[in-house]
């Protein structure tokens, strides 16, 4: 599966994916009275500060967008949140927000144990031991849910080795689809706390 980051949604199908994504977030993370920040526009927003407050924060442009967002946290009975002023009155910190804004940022789940290898098609044959290793985990605990993120891939073009393609296709392995930046890697060592490299 693709490693991407989320993004600000633009138009009403992405914009409602985005918002059932933020309460599954919320509710993996345990938060017992979901609110949603719906916030529209590019402009920057205190993502951590949010989340840390138990807080979703999605971002949007343009009125269907934002329209769907809010559709969904209302279909729900979660609370909307209109302004960074409304933080401190939704609840106390929680001490993790930096890390579920992270996991939201990239479609990790707050229940999940995330691993990531860096640099993992530098070495074809130890990249397919770790994804022998890791369905190895999945069948002795099947009730963990897990994730493997392969990023600062050396090539993201053909030819791809063997073992890279089966973690492309690999449900619940997560392969960047282009080069790492510094922001992405410092967002994926956030949302992990767990990397090696290859």
């Amino acid at each position: 599966m693709n490693l991407v980051r989320r993004g600000i949604a633009t138009d009403g199908a992405s914009a409602a994916l985005a918002t059932t994504a933020a309460l599954r977030t919320l509710e993996a993370a345990r938060v017992t009275a979901p609110a949603v920040w719906v916030a529209h526009g590019t402009t920057r927003f205190d993502a951590t500060a949010a989340w840390d407050h138990g807080i979703a924060l999605v971002r949007v442009n343009g009125p269907e967008a934002e329209a769907a967002a809010l559709d969904v946290v209302r279909a729900v009975g979660a609370r909307v949140v209109r302004a960074a002023t409304d933080l401190g009155n939704v609840g106390a910190p929680r001490g993790d927000g930096a890390w579920l804004a992270a996991r939201y940022e990239l479609g990790l789940w707050p229940d999940e144990n995330v691993d990531v290898v860096l640099g993992a098609d530098r070495h074809p044959a130890a990249l397919a031991e770790r994804l022998e290793a890791f369905d190895e985990e999945l069948a002795a605990d099947p009730g963990v849910p897990r994730r493997l993120v392969l990023a600062a891939l050396t090539a993201h073009q053909p030819p791809l080795s063997e073992p890279l393609i089966r973690a492309i296709l690999h449900p619940l392995t997560l392969v960047e689809v282009t080069p790492s930046d510094q922001a992405l890697l410092d967002l994926i060592g956030v949302a992990s706390g767990s990397v090696a490299t290859s």
